[in-house]
């Protein structure tokens, strides 16, 4: 049985568009957000496809406006210069953004050179190597937090941190293995050490300013789960490394 798109109020619609034109905030080159169209694929990322869903259930266009990294996008949400954005919600960042429930989880992971000798995650913290992360993310804090030894290298984009893992440059990247699957697929030459560090639980947002917007952005989020859009977005971004958000351990 089909899931009906639920209906927005007049006063959701306008809290959530209010220009009259629903702008989805993206970062490029993760799928769980932006990848730009090549190799025979269409523009597609999960937080691309469900804004444009978003948008179709409120009757308004949609405008992606894409960012080269994700503290930009982060930026922006806080400034109020984009509508909603699909990311891990933290409770740092739910201090200016209204956060959905969740809708999955996300293993967190570092990706190594081929040619290291390390197998698992333990193998890359140890004192002397050099761990990148996303310059703005929560990486350096978490990851900081529970490996002290390596050192933390700030990187500017994710073609960067390839550059700089071809280069022997960087041991280790961590991030979500999202990010990663995608970096060691555009490498040829990279592999995802054994374990996970942490997890994001991704959810639909928007800015702290559009509270009555946040009633719809959950019926919104509960439709997209049950109708199986978010399952499509998934495969058609070809996330990986994720499973459905569930409130029980697994």
């Amino acid at each position: 049985m089909s899931v009906v798109m639920p209906a927005a109020t007049d006063a959701e619609r306008q809290a959530l568009a209010p220009t009259g034109v629903l702008r989805v905030g993206l970062y490029s080159g993760s799928p769980t957000s932006y990848l730009e169209a090549g190799g025979g694929n269409p523009v597609r990322g999960v937080g691309y496809l469900l804004g444009r869903e978003l948008a179709r259930s409120l009757a308004v266009p949609v405008e992606p406006v894409v960012h080269p990294r994700n503290a930009e996008l982060l930026k922006a949400v806080g400034a109020d210069d984009v509508d909603v954005v699909f990311t891990n919600a933290t409770g740092e960042r739910a201090k200016y953004i209204h956060f959905s429930d969740a809708l999955l989880t996300l293993d967190k992971g570092v990706l190594v050179p081929m040619a290291s000798a390390a197998r698992a995650i333990d193998d890359v913290t140890v004192e002397g190597r050099r761990i990148g992360f996303s310059a703005g993310s929560s990486t350096a804090a978490e990851f900081g937090r529970l490996y002290g030894n390596p050192t933390l290298v700030a990187v500017e984009s994710l073609a960067d941190a390839a550059a700089m893992l071809a280069a022997s440059s960087l041991d280790g990247f961590a991030t979500n293995k999202a990010i990663l699957f995608q970096l060691a697929e555009a490498m040829g030459a990279a592999r995802i050490l054994e374990g996970a560090w942490g997890v994001e639980h991704l959810a639909l947002g928007i800015p702290i300013t559009r509270g009555a917007g946040l009633p719809y952005l959950q019926r919104f989020a509960a439709w997209a789960a049950q109708s199986g859009a978010l399952g499509d977005a998934v495969a058609r971004s070809g996330l990986q490394g994720v499973r459905p958000y569930s409130k029980d351990p697994l």
